[in-house]
This record gives structure tokens, sequence and C-alpha cells, in this order.
């Protein structure tokens, strides 16, 4: 019984990283930011060649995976960017990170037109994380990278403004 469960779970990590990657057009990603509801969107723009953003990665899927676990209503989108939805794919898979729900890749190349529509003042510096409720009027950029508890005190700093 217990090797049938090791063979189950197997099964399930390997699907996991051999679903196709979900893609994100510019379009779509403002459609989904812009949602006016009571859901607090985080969108955390990274590449796998960027160190700073591989290390906060595990803190943002920690805090979905707590989040989730306790109804709030935070969404969170980890969009990658200048990578393409196979080598993204076969990073997580490295890293052993599962890649949904919240991974994506942004299709849109030309970062002439991501970057402004995301914040008219980003100079497009990764990584950096986009808080939203279009609901409430928040939005508030941020270029950097974020430690755990910056992340968790940032967090909880705009669901009061709710």
């Amino acid at each position: 019984m217990k090797y049938i469960f090791t063979l189950l779970a197997c099964l399930l990590s390997a699907s996991a990283y051999s679903q196709t990657l979900p893609t994100l057009a510019l379009d779509a990603l403002k459609t989904e930011l812009g949602r006016q509801d009571d859901t607090l969107r985080i969108a955390n723009f990274w590449a796998t060649w960027c160190k700073p953003c591989v290390e906060e990665l595990p803190d943002f899927i920690a805090l979905a995976s707590q989040y989730r676990a306790e109804g709030r209503q935070v969404k969170f989108l980890l969009i990658a960017v200048e990578d393409t939805p196979e080598k993204v794919n076969t990073f997580l898979k490295n890293k052993k990170m599962n890649p949904n729900p919240l991974f994506y890749v942004l299709t849109e190349r030309d970062a002439n037109k991501w970057i402004p529509a995301i914040d008219a003042k980003w100079e497009g510096e990764i990584p950096a994380t986009l808080f939203v409720n279009d609901k409430t009027n928040l939005r508030a950029f941020y270029p950097k990278k974020f430690s755990h508890t910056e992340l968790e005190n940032t967090i909880h700093l705009h669901e009061k403004k709710k």
C-alpha cells in the first residue's frame, strides 16, 4: 500500500512538471490586474537568470500556499519575463517547484511595451512586485527583492487598505 502511495505521488509530481506552463499576454495581464473585486493581486516579475528573483520565489510560494489554506483573498501571479515556457518549466522542475497555479510566462517580448504598462516609472529592473486592488484603487509597485518578513508585512499593509 505504501508503494502505491509513493508511486502516485511520483506520478502526480511528474505530471505537474509535464503540463504546459500557462502564458499570459499583456492584455490578459492588464485584465487580471484590473478586476473589480475584493482580491489583492500580487504580480511578481522575475526571470530564471536573475539570482535575487530566484531567491525570493520560495517566500512567494510559501505565502501563497498559506493564504490559500486560510481562505484569504490574495492572488499571486509569478510572472516570468524574458524566458520561454519550456525554459521556465525546466527551471521549475530542476528547483523542485510546482509550476501550478502560480507561475506564468509573459508572452510580450518587447520590454518597451510591457514595462510602462506595469508602472510608468519602472526602469525594468527585476525582481519587481506590483500589489493591486482596482476596487479600492490600490496600486503599489516595488522594484526590489523582498525578504520573507518584508513580503508578509507588505501584504498585511495592503490587505488593511481593502
